[in-house]
């Protein structure tokens, strides 16, 4: 095996306990935004998920992971949208974002 791929290997290694890590944070966020609804909890959930999808984003960007980078991308937009229109995440995104 050539070194870059083995690098990227090691790379990627790295970045599925990182990842695991973030999506355990953003469950954890979810969990809690379920049992303490409203909309500054809403708010406030909606940046700490937002600060763990941007970060899986910029990992798996550098892993040429590119799927999961779009995927990112697409959920920080919709959380975005909600926290810049002062909305809280209704029960069905809350389901989608499981």
């Amino acid at each position: 095996m050539s070194v870059d791929l083995e690098f990227l290997k090691k790379l990627r290694e790295a970045f599925q306990i990182e990842a695991t890590e973030h999506l355990e944070e953003v469950s954890n966020t979810l969990l809690s935004l379920e049992k303490n609804p409203g909309l500054a909890q809403s708010q406030a959930s909606i940046e700490k998920m937002l600060r763990n999808f941007h970060s899986l984003k910029g990992s798996s960007r550098a892993v040429n992971l590119s799927t999961i980078e779009k995927t990112c991308q697409e959920i920080e937009s919709i959380l975005v949208e909600h926290k810049s229109a002062s909305r809280e995440l209704s029960a069905d995104l809350t389901d989608d974002l499981y």
